[in-house]
C-alpha cells in the first residue's frame, strides 16, 4: 500500500493542514542560524530548496533511464512499485524548505498564491485565449478575492476600501 493511499481524503488541501504544518515545522529549525532571517539563513534555504528540487529530478532521471523517455507503461509501474512513496519523500523535503524560506522571507502563503493566479490569469488573456468563448474566468470565487482589487495592488495602486477587498 501507498504512503498516498491513506492520506487522499477530503482533508488534503486544507488550508488548515498547510497552517498547522507552517506551525509545526518552525520547530523543526535547527540548522545555523535559524531564526535569523539573515542573508546566511536566506541562502542556507535556497541552496536547500534547490538540492532537495534537484533529488526529485534525479529520481526522474532514474525513471526515464529504466522506464525510456516516453513508456508510459513502464513510468506507470514504476510509480506503482514504490516511486510515489519516493517522491512523496523528496517533495515533502522541497516543501519544507520552501515553506521555512517563505517564513523567513516574511512572504505569507496565501499572497504569493493570489500574486501568482494573478500573473497567469493575465498570461492566460494576452497569449491563449483573447477573443475565445473559452476564456477562464478569475479562479477564486471568495468575493474578498478581488479580480479589480488584486490588479490594483499588483500594479502599485491599491487604496484601502470599506468593504475589506485585497
Amino acid at each position: 500500500m501507498s504512503t498516498n493511499d491513506g492520506i487522499k481524503g477530503g482533508f488534503i488541501g486544507s488550508s488548515r493542514v498547510v497552517e498547522e504544518y507552517q506551525e509545526f515545522i518552525k520547530a523543526t529549525k535547527w540548522y545555523e542560524h535559524a531564526g535569523e532571517k539573515t542573508q546566511r539563513e536566506v541562502n542556507y534555504l535556497i541552496l536547500g530548496l534547490a538540492g532537495e528540487t534537484g533529488e526529485v529530478a534525479d529520481y526522474f532521471k532514474k525513471i526515464v533511464r529504466e522506464a525510456g523517455m516516453i513508456n508510459d507503461a513502464a513510468y506507470i509501474q514504476l510509480m506503482a512499485d514504490g516511486g510515489t512513496d519516493k517522491l512523496l519523500d523528496e517533495l515533502g523535503d522541497v516543501a519544507w524548505y520552501f515553506f521555512n524560506l517563505l517564513d523567513t522571507l516574511g512572504i505569507n502563503l496565501e499572497t504569493l498564491l493570489i500574486q501568482n493566479a494573478y500573473k497567469l490569469h493575465q498570461r492566460l488573456q494576452e497569449r491563449h485565449y483573447t477573443g475565445q468563448d473559452n476564456e477562464p474566468g478569475w479562479p477564486f470565487s471568495n468575493p474578498v478575492i478581488d479580480y479589480e482589487a488584486v490588479k490594483a495592488v499588483h500594479e502599485g495602486q491599491y487604496e484601502e476600501d470599506n468593504d475589506g477587498k485585497l
